[in-house]
């Protein structure tokens, strides 16, 4: 049996009035990694995942309850604030985050350029050449993309 999952944590709990929805214009994995944050904010804004907008609050998901707390939840709040240029709440959740975070991305992104350098090194005529002539071999993990 799995453990209960931790409450959300809400940050900011003066009430907000919800005026204009919050409405996000781009992706969030692009948002993310555009907001003018470093170190541990940078790094929670990059493993988040947009869940959601509850009236004048941004809910956010989280792989781990200690990044759903503490310094970097409130600077991360004030950027969207600043982003968004009003005042709101920043709801964070806990759970399972998938492909719609900057990390995600980002490591989808390095993943295919992986690929395509595996591939292009196997389909050179010259590194077939040598490993027809010489005997050969490519050795996984050892190509590296540009």
């Amino acid at each position: 049996m799995e453990p209960p999952a931790p409450p959300a944590v809400v940050i900011h709990d003066q009430a907000v009035d919800a005026g204009e929805p919050i409405v996000l214009r781009e992706p969030w994995p692009v948002l993310a990694t555009r907001l003018p944050l470093r170190g541990m904010s940078a790094e929670l804004a990059r493993q988040a995942e947009w869940t959601g907008v509850e009236g004048g609050t941004i809910v956010l998901t989280v792989p781990a309850a200690p990044m759903a707390q503490g310094p970097s939840v409130e600077r991360l709040r004030a950027a969207l604030i600043e982003h968004f240029g009003r005042p709101l709440q920043l709801k964070m959740q806990v759970g399972e985050t998938g492909s719609d975070t900057a990390h995600a991305v980002a490591q989808s992104e390095r993943e295919a350029r992986q690929r395509d350098a595996e591939s292009a090194i196997v389909a050179d005529p010259f590194v077939q050449a040598l490993v027809q002539q010489f005997g050969g071999e490519i050795i996984p993990g050892s190509i590296k993309p540009a």
